[in-house]
């Protein structure tokens, strides 16, 4: 499965960051670092507890945004 994050500052400081193929896949970090590694924690979690949120949508990244594309091996 092929997802894409989309990074964006904060006003306050840090990022926060979506899967934009998944309803309600959301995350934030002090910094990118920390906001990919949430994120990676969030997706693994999701695909386990709710594979149903993914691919539902796919939203646009929003101006300015950062965008990442995360390939995830499903079991078969």
């Amino acid at each position: 499965m092929e997802l894409t994050a989309s990074y964006l500052p904060a006003e306050e400081g840090g990022y926060t960051v979506e899967v934009l193929e998944a309803r309600g896949v959301y995350s934030q970090g002090d910094t990118f670092e920390d906001a990919r590694a949430n994120l990676h924690e969030v997706v693994a979690l999701m695909l386990e507890e709710a594979p149903d949120q993914f691919g539902t949508r796919k939203a646009k990244a929003p101006p300015g945004a950062l965008l990442e594309k995360l390939f995830v091996l499903l079991p078969r």
